[in-house]
């Protein structure tokens, strides 16, 4: 008798071949790995879930979650800026299309039967390079496509003559200012920036300081973060952290000082962390989300690619319907958080 494709949640003993399947899979990067995942669900106190669709002893797909508690209802969802955490399916080379496909649509559809028989609410997020996310139509689930841009770091030279005049003239201005950037790893200098981005946008973060605190501490020992400085007068006016994983650059977190924004500090940052992760070795550059028009505009003007990729959603019962629209309860609202910018 054929093996069955089911669902299995896997422990600690397991995490080093997970975060090798990992790679090999449709839907795979750092962020679902558990060298990123475990130490953000120490920092957040939420539950980590790492799950596989086997068959017999062989994986098929699987992803990985988080979940929260509020109300009596389950939530999972994508953590503190992790900007993709959805469905992974396992590329076989040796497959025909018709095989890969009927895969694909047996690990998603095994996934998702799992996920609403665990949770009241999902909000996940998939990767750009997992585009066929039928099944999810097919069961109902609200599948909404998102945008982030992607640099291509083997054509530095082409790309600075793609740059909009604007966006040249800006880091000019800041070069001519005596804007430099430096590299040194300083949480507090970074977080009085990044919290003015957010007082300036009249937004809230989503987590208080010790998370973002343990969180950037356990990415930078780990060897995942770079950290630049935007300086001006001897003064910090711009931040960034970038994270690396192999032949990826991840524009991750920034801030900027309001009253240094007409020096092009953020201008200036965002074309040196593309300069010096192409020179790191990296190919690809991905800004990490382009949803609002304010974002959207400002990114684009760097001549990067547009990318789709999808937002995972779904309610269960009545009660987390509710919920969902009045929007009543401070952890729904975290629950309901996404990690794009």
């Amino acid at each position: 008798m054929a093996a069955k494709l089911e669902i299995r949640q896997i422990g600690p003993d397991e995490f080093a071949r997970w975060d090798e399947f990992v790679d090999s899979c449709q839907g795979g990067c750092l962020f679902n790995k558990t060298r990123w995942a475990v130490p953000m669900a120490r920092a957040t106190g939420e539950r980590l879930h790492v799950l596989v669709a086997e068959k017999g002893e062989h994986w098929q797909g699987g992803m990985v979650c988080f979940s929260v508690r509020a109300g009596g209802l389950r939530y999972a969802r994508a953590p503190l800026a992790t900007p993709y955490l959805g469905p992974l399916v396992w590329q076989d080379p040796r497959s025909k299309p018709d095989r890969q496909t009927a895969r694909r649509i047996s690990v998603l559809e095994v996934l998702i039967g799992y996920l609403e028989e665990q949770f009241d609410l999902l909000a996940l997020q998939s990767h750009p390079s997992l585009l066929d996310l039928r099944p999810f139509f097919w069961a109902s689930w609200d599948v909404t496509p998102i945008y982030t841009y992607y640099f291509d770091l083997n054509d530095l030279e082409g790309a600075r003559g793609r740059i909009c005049k604007e966006h040249s003239r800006m880091i000019r201005r800041a070069v001519s200012a005596g804007v430099v950037v430096d590299s040194r790893s300083d949480f507090d200098a970074f977080y009085r920036l990044y919290l003015a981005t957010y007082d300036r946008q009249e937004k809230q973060l989503a987590y208080p300081e010790s998370v973002y605190r343990q969180v950037i501490d356990a990415y930078d020992r780990a060897g995942l973060l770079r950290w630049y400085f935007a300086r001006h007068d001897e003064k910090d006016i711009g931040a960034f952290l970038v994270v690396v994983d192999g032949p990826v650059a991840y524009a991750w977190l920034c801030g900027a000082d309001p009253a240094a924004l007409h020096l092009g500090v953020n201008q200036l940052l965002y074309w040196t962390t593309v300069e010096r992760s192409a020179a790191e070795g990296c190919r690809l550059y991905d800004y990490v989300g382009a949803q609002s028009k304010t974002v959207a505009m400002f990114k684009s003007q760097f001549g990067c690619k547009l990318v789709p990729y999808y937002s995972l959603r779904r309610t269960r019962s009545k009660s987390a319907r509710l919920q969902r629209w009045l929007g009543e309860g401070k952890q729904l609202a975290r629950a309901l958080v996404g990690a794009g910018g």
